[in-house]
């Protein structure tokens, strides 16, 4: 009896490995020419989207499904490439559904991308950038074309990275380091919001949580004008800010922070919001 289980044990491990090694070798690999600016489509339903930019008038595809339940439509011409993965089962399991994307696109590609799980990294890319997910994490780095993301859920990292920025996610928080840019918003309703970096003269920056927390660091030396409220948080800073209006107000149904000022000579306006998280200023 036992050398019958043994046996039996040991053939589903036979065909589970067989299975996997299957599945991982389920890749496809293409190369194409393409103008110095394609538009690049990805829609995805789960696994890690990459992006990189590159020199070359050329794209690299490798990409990687995990079964038989999806199926990876492609289409290119020397302007766009665009790439769907669709399900073969509707109902199928999530985890059945993984497709992972690495793509190697000219610098000044612009790009749109959506998924529902998984995460999405991009860098080195100069056009503009839109990306709609559900439940993903987005990175972006070394970036300078205007960036525009939706999200359910989700962290949302932007590092090095330049132009119109526009971030609002529902639950995902929200970082921001060393980016440059003339305008940016940033909003997130449960997330809580980190910026850490200088503010570019003349930039207009709008960030808001409605339940988390903000916390900023910027180097003592950064010229900006702060118009900062909390409704039933508090307000925190090490920064010599000459406050305009810097006080608590009271009213029967709520409590008001307020930090209204100028740090050195005011040439970036940084508007901060949250209805009951805490805003922290501090030097970087």
């Amino acid at each position: 009896m036992r050398n019958r289980t043994l046996k039996g044990s040991a053939a589903v491990l036979a065909f589970t490995l067989s299975h996997l090694t299957l599945q991982a070798a389920d890749r496809l690999e293409k190369a194409f020419p393409a103008s110095s600016s394609p538009r690049v489509s990805i829609t995805n339903y789960a696994g890690l989207v990459r992006l990189h930019g590159w020199s070359n008038a050329q794209v690299k595809l490798l990409a990687t499904k995990y079964s038989k339940q999806v199926r990876i439509e492609l289409d290119t011409a020397s302007n766009r490439v665009r790439l769907v993965t669709e399900l073969q089962d509707r109902v199928a399991k999530p985890d059945s559904i993984r497709v992972d994307y690495e793509l190697w696109v000219p610098r000044d590609s612009s790009l749109e991308l959506s998924s529902n799980s998984g995460n999405l990294e991009v860098e080195g890319i100069r056009g503009q950038m839109d990306f709609d997910v559900m439940n993903a994490g987005i990175l972006i780095r070394n970036t300078s074309g205007a960036i525009a993301v939706k999200s359910l859920g989700g962290r949302v990292e932007i590092e090095q990275s330049e132009g119109v920025i526009h971030l609002t996610t529902v639950s995902g928080e929200i970082h921001l380091k060393d980016v440059n840019s003339q305008s940016l918003t940033a909003a997130t309703s449960t997330g809580n919001l980190f910026y850490a970096g200088d503010f570019v003269p003349a930039g207009k920056y709008q960030l808001s949580s409605q339940e988390g927390s903000i916390s900023i660091r910027c180097p003592p030396q950064a010229s900006v004008e702060w118009n900062a409220k909390s409704v039933r948080g508090g307000i925190e800073s090490n920064l010599p800010i000459e406050s305009k209006r810097h006080y608590v107000r009271r009213t029967p149904s709520l409590i008001m922070h307020t930090l209204i000022g100028t740090l050195n000579s005011g040439a970036a306006t940084v508007n901060l919001f949250t209805l009951s998280g805490k805003i922290r200023i501090y030097r970087k």
